[in-house]
This record gives structure tokens, C-alpha cells and sequence, in this order.
């Protein structure tokens, strides 16, 4: 049974280098707590359905504001999209458990 997981964006950017990010806190603290992670492809993106949209609460700082400016749907279209799964220190059998029952809902 699964009690500690956390799912955090691996990072904002793309693979385009048109965005130009150089944020990395999303998978920092990960690497600093060395915490197990696991990647998997969730879908592409798709400018039908992916349009930029800023949330109600804004951005978080600077670096958020700057990622959401530099995303293009249109630029991006076909980009995976993935998900990044944070298990504890030492349950990485756990980790890649839960990710194996994503992927498989995800594919259904």
C-alpha cells in the first residue's frame, strides 16, 4: 500500500529552447533530499485543448510568471507531457509501483 507520494511538475520548461527557463525548483528539493522520482508520459500537447490560462491565484514569482509567458501550445503542439512521482528514501519498489498503475490508467 502506497502512503507517501508527491506529484510535482519535473520541470515547467520545454524541449524546444525557445523558453528559455532556467528554473529548477521543482525537481531541486528532490535532489537535495534525496528522494526517489519517477517520470512518466501523461499526453501531448494539443493547442485545441491546452490553451494558456492563467489560475485565479496568479503567478507564485518571477520564475513562474516567466514560464507561463514562454508557453506556446501552438510552438509546443506533439510535446509529451509528463508526470513526476516523489516516493520516500528508500521505497523506490513502491515508486515505481504506483507509476506502473498510472501509466496503465493513463493508456486505458
Amino acid at each position: 500500500m502506497i502512503k507517501h507520494l508527491c506529484k510535482a511538475p519535473i520541470q515547467c520548461d520545454d524541449s524546444s529552447g525557445l523558453t528559455g527557463s532556467s528554473y529548477v525548483g521543482y525537481a531541486a528539493f528532490v535532489n537535495l533530499m534525496d528522494y526517489p522520482s519517477v517520470v512518466i508520459p501523461a499526453t501531448k500537447v494539443d493547442p485545441e485543448i491546452d490553451e494558456p490560462k492563467l489560475s485565479a491565484r496568479g503567478a507564485w514569482n518571477p520564475d513562474d510568471e516567466q514560464n507561463y509567458a514562454a508557453y506556446d501550445p501552438v510552438v509546443m503542439k506533439g510535446m509529451p507531457v509528463g508526470l513526476q512521482f516523489v516516493g520516500r528514501r528508500l521505497h523506490e519498489e513502491n515508486l515505481l509501483a504506483c507509476a506502473k498503475i498510472v501509466e496503465k490508467a493513463l493508456s486505458a
